[in-house]
């Protein structure tokens, strides 16, 4: 048992090293809507193919049962447990063990037992034969054993039983290198409706064979070994067409340039998806009367994920207008980002929408990525008030320990959809809603959103924020953001109304008095120590007047497409380029010109420099001048460059102001 438990733990690591490696994809790119990695078939993984609600079977394995007496049934069971590690071995060596156990075998069999001491009895052998196929002190091979297990199952006549046996045969199979016959043994086992086994330990050894994604070359070998039945056929399709941002292009990882990321990406997919819809088509005999339906959604997600978006609309045509499959929460998806890679936004946008405002669906990964596809498609539209409320609406995150959330995301097999770090949906994921908050609405469409949403939808807890921030309501959120751009446009008193109602009394009282600061220093015939006095106040308040604090504070380069995932200089320019490569020109101009905007307004500093440089200009050798220059410099000076950019112009103040000193002596 311990040598088991540390497998299990070995895989787990795996498991999760490779989440960590593939989950930081389509949820990581700023403005992702204008991606193509965003509109492909959601996720699927290996839990969701389990039946609901499955029956765990009663009683221990075989062998496994707490010895309570000395018949000869416990006898066995007590020689088993001490081979397998269970009680202590002592000095006796794994070979004297196994031939204690078959004696002890032997001695029951002449005990008369009933049939299910046989099966139990018969499956000890069995697991005896495998341990030593294990411990390499037998010849005897993998297939020579798969085939007893085979023959243990047509006679077995106790269903715990033959559910254990089950899952040591497709371990046999595995063994012998045989991966599809084994998984399909785990897919059938996890369909069914009673089992001994868990569905995470099912769910483990699914993912053993063949992972979570097409990446798996073994998978798309063998996706014929599938097509017997038709949910072996769905299983199959379905993992080789998971969407994977990052390890789909491994081999072209540190290109310089966008174009051949995209260009790997378009030939990863076009090969998955073509041997897929190849051995669909061939095999539509396979799918008869309702199982139609099956092929025809299959089909489409295949298309889909290729990104042949007039191929899957056409599939999704062929499902017949009864068919369940028409109200599936993935196929509803598949169709709306079908429609939008088409370019028919408006239908899009329809179908998400109606998935965004269906109650059976709250809080479902369908429902989040609907959001996501509603906040991107009501930008492109013009309607950026809607796509803040779709932004607000996706679920809040998880404020669990981290451990309690990984241990239940991996039992659902959801671990692959999500980053394993439990933090406000809001955080990094739904970058669209500080984006939004922050740089892309007008104040005039921030305003008309707090004015015109129905009371219902303000008070809601909102999801925005830094993972540390204090959770507010869509009401405050919006507050504060508004509070934040009238401090940028020096409505400093305004500013602090709006702090006030979104609960910040010490930001509310900072902007007083930067509001008694400022009136002193834009009076007319103000004096030059008044606007001085006014730049201090600035320059000693970095990211605390005008740095939008709550929502993202110390991650801001996540969420500019400018800088996309600059964690720390430099920037990977691949990076950046594919952000903004794949929207149109004159939407990227835009975002660069607003996020340039947005850097210079929320530099308390660099409004310092813009403060004081008229008072140097204006002057002609006094005091003032010499502190308005000097402080002028410190603020250049401690500004970083590598993250709010104009290093060239910084660099040429800087030389102006030292060159101005100079002339300029006390």
């Amino acid at each position: 048992m311990p040598r088991q438990r540390s497998a299990i733990a070995i895989a787990i690591a795996i498991v999760v090293a490779h989440v960590i490696a593939d989950a930081c994809g389509v949820d990581f790119l700023p403005r992702s809507h204008y991606n193509d990695a965003l509109w492909r078939p959601l996720s699927r993984h290996h839990a969701s193919f389990a039946a609901a609600p499955g029956v765990v079977l009663p009683g221990a394995f075989a062998g496994m049962r707490t010895p309570m007496s000395t018949a000869p049934l416990d006898v066995v069971r007590e020689t088993y447990q001490r081979l397998v590690g269970v009680r202590d071995t002592g000095d006796a060596d794994a070979g004297t063990l196994v031939e204690a156990v078959a004696a002890a075998i032997a001695a029951a069999r002449l005990a008369s037992p009933d049939a299910a001491a046989r099966d139990e009895l018969d499956l000890v052998a069995l697991k005896v034969r495998l341990r030593a196929l294990e411990r390499d002190i037998a010849d005897e091979g993998w297939a020579n054993l798969a085939k007893a297990f085979e023959t243990f199952l047509a006679r077995s006549l106790t269903p715990e039983m033959a559910s254990e046996a089950r899952g040591w045969l497709a371990r046999c199979l595995h063994m012998a290198g045989d991966r599809a016959s084994a998984a399909k043994i785990y897919l059938d086992e996890l369909a069914r409706p009673a089992t001994v086994f868990s569905t995470e330990s099912l769910t483990l050894s699914l993912q053993m064979l063949y992972r979570w994604n097409g990446t798996d070359t073994g998978l798309l070998d063998d996706v014929e070994a599938f097509f017997d039945t038709p949910s072996h056929a769905v299983f199959a399709v379905t993992l080789l067409t998971n969407p994977v941002p990052n390890e789909e292009v491994g081999e072209v990882a540190g290109s310089a340039t966008a174009e051949a990321l995209g260009r790997a990406r378009r030939v990863y997919r076009d090969r998955i998806a073509s041997r897929a819809i190849t051995v669909l088509e061939a095999r539509r005999d396979l799918f008869r009367g309702p199982d139609g339906d099956h092929l025809a959604a299959l089909l489409m997600r295949a298309a889909l994920y290729r990104g042949d978006a007039e191929a899957a609309l056409r599939y999704h045509e062929r499902l017949s207008p009864s068919s369940a499959l028409r109200g599936d929460p993935d196929v509803r998806w598949e169709h709306a980002a079908a429609l939008s890679v088409a370019g028919r936004l408006g239908e899009a946008r329809g179908e998400l929408q109606r998935i965004l405002d269906d109650p059976s669906l709250k809080g479902t990964a369908v429902q989040r990525t609907a959001a996501r596809g509603v906040v991107g498609l009501s930008m492109q539209l013009g309607d950026n008030v809607e796509a803040l409320r779709a932004a607000f609406l996706r679920a809040p995150g998880d404020d669990r320990p981290m451990d309690e959330v990984q241990a239940e995301q991996l039992a659902q097999g959801r671990f692959a959809a999500r980053w394993l770090i439990p933090v406000p949906e809001g955080w990094a994921w739904s970058i669209d809603l500080p984006y939004l908050l922050d740089v892309w609405m007008s104040d005039a469409e921030l305003d008309r959103a707090r004015r015109e949403w129905p009371a219902s939808l303000l008070a809601l807890p909102s999801a925005a924020g830094a993972w540390n921030a204090p959770r507010l309501t869509v009401g405050q959120e919006i507050d504060y953001a508004r509070a934040v751009r009238r401090a940028r446009a020096t409505r400093f008193a305004e500013a602090a109304v709006l702090y006030e109602r979104a609960g910040n009394a010490v930001r509310a009282a900072r902007m007083r008095r930067a509001a008694t600061a400022f009136a002193r220093a834009s009076a007319p015939g103000a004096s030059a120590a008044d606007r001085i006095s006014y730049a201090q106040l600035l320059a000693d308040q970095p990211e605390r007047l005008l740095f939008h604090d709550r929502l993202y504070s110390g991650y801001q380069r996540l969420i500019l497409a400018t800088s996309y995932g600059c964690w720390s200089p430099p920037c990977p320019p691949v990076q950046v380029e594919a952000a903004l490569s794949a929207m149109p020109p004159e939407v990227r101009r835009a975002y660069v010109r607003r996020e340039r905007r947005l850097r210079d307004r929320q530099e308390e500093r660099w409004q310092a420099v813009q403060v004081l440089l008229p008072v140097v200009d204006a002057d002609r050798g006094t005091d003032d001048g010499r502190a308005a220059a000097r402080l002028a410099l410190e603020c250049l000076g401690r500004i970083t460059t590598e993250r709010f950019g104009r290093e060239a112009e910084v660099a040429a103040l800087q030389r102006r102001l030292r060159t101005w000193l100079r002339t300029h002596p006390a």
